[in-house]
């Protein structure tokens, strides 16, 4: 079943998911059509609610590996260097592009994974600023949960013109750069003075 689905995603990743054939997951996995319904009798609909909870399982990994807490201003510049440097290597290989711009089609259970991982990426951004307003490194003002909303969006709509357009991450860095810019103009005078 892993097989089926690894190499399911692997196809939707490279061609998109108007171009991914049950022939084409056949042949790249190695087993037949009969074994595909065996592991997955609602069929295609199935198979690719299956590929979404494997892509957001990857995205949940990669997040808890090597997003770091994000409660200082380098570890601010740590998660966006290791963000960009992630979409320049793997480019279309990337599980949120994947679930974003092709597995939003596949349904409802897929689209509530795509909504769950978000969530847990806002939840991250928005906890690493509420712990910089403790320490007076971000303005007590400022309104975590639209910073973190914003954020995603960026990054997700960034990622989105990598995969569909420009082929440069040049637009997730931007996103990022642009809101630690404005939380930064936030802190107070005395945190100025002594940046972290």
């Amino acid at each position: 079943m892993n097989r089926i689905v690894e190499a399911t995603a692997e196809l939707i990743s490279r061609h998109g998911l108007s171009a991914t054939t049950l022939d084409d997951v056949v042949a790249a996995s190695g087993t037949s059509k009969g074994q595909v319904f065996h592991y997955f009798p609602g069929g295609k609909d199935e198979l690719l609610l299956a590929v979404a909870q494997y892509e957001a399982d990857r995205v949940h990994a990669r997040m808890d590996e090597r997003m770091p807490e994000l409660s200082s201003w380098s570890a601010w510049s740590q998660w966006r260097d290791q963000l960009v440097g992630q979409y320049d290597i793997h480019g279309n290989d990337c599980p949120m592009t994947t679930l974003v711009v092709d597995l939003h089609r596949a349904g409802p259970g897929a689209r509530a994974l795509i909504a769950e991982t978000a969530a847990r990426l806002q939840s991250r951004i928005r906890t690493g600023i509420h712990q910089m307003q403790a320490e007076g490194l971000v303005g007590a003002h400022v309104d975590a949960d639209a910073i973190a909303h914003s954020l995603v969006a960026g990054i997700h709509g960034g990622a989105t013109l990598l995969q569909l357009a420009t082929g440069a991450d040049s637009h997730i860095g931007s996103v990022i750069d642009t809101a630690v810019e404005q939380l930064k103009g936030t802190a107070s005078q005395r945190t100025a003075v002594h940046p972290r």
